[in-house]
């Protein structure tokens, strides 16, 4: 850690500080990416990257380095079939065993999703709702065309869409903990 901390300023004090400050910045990628666990993916880039220091490798950007292999984090996270129940919050597997509802609880979820989808601007409710119509192929296309109504790449689409879920998911769990 002391080369990776050397790599970010000579000073150790400013090092720390451009530490945290580039660790943060980590995370709201992560975040911005849509990972689940964006502090876990954050803690494995840096020690990915002072590995790598220690085996010798060369490092002249520090920032577009850590920036680099976050991108091979992530892709990697990605990869994983499904997120353990062991992994996820309380909030989390609550809300993971009402996906499905077919229960009370079920109800009182479903009531709470209607509630927050309502509580989205009509813009973003609509583009949302779109964005999960079709099955398939069709699903496909459609994001396609939604993406071209909107002005937007595709990737963009995903961006918003992964941002609107997640609004919707804290929605849902704050519902749920109120009642």
């Amino acid at each position: 850690m002391d080369k990776f901390l050397a790599l970010l300023d000579q000073d150790r004090d400013r090092a720390g500080e451009k530490y945290l400050q580039l660790y943060q910045s980590l995370i709201r990628i992560l975040e911005w990416k849509g990972s689940w666990d964006p502090q876990k993916l954050a803690d494995e880039v840096i020690n990915r990257v002072c590995r790598k220091i220690e085996e010798g490798e060369q490092i002249g950007d520090i920032y577009g380095f850590c920036r680099a292999v976050l991108n091979y984090v992530f892709l990697e996270s990605l990869k994983t079939p499904e997120l353990k129940l062991d992994q996820l919050t309380d909030k989390e597997e609550i809300l993971s065993s009402m996906i499905a509802p077919d229960t009370v609880a079920g109800d009182a979820w479903m009531g709470c999703f209607e509630r927050c989808l309502k509580e989205l601007p009509d813009d973003v409710r609509n583009m949302i709702v779109g964005y999960y119509q079709q099955e398939k192929r069709a699903r496909i296309e459609n994001r396609k065309q939604l993406a071209e109504e909107l002005h937007i790449t595709k990737r963009n689409l995903e961006v918003r869409a992964g941002r609107v879920r997640e609004k919707l998911r804290n929605c849902v769990i704050n519902c749920l903990e109120t009642g």
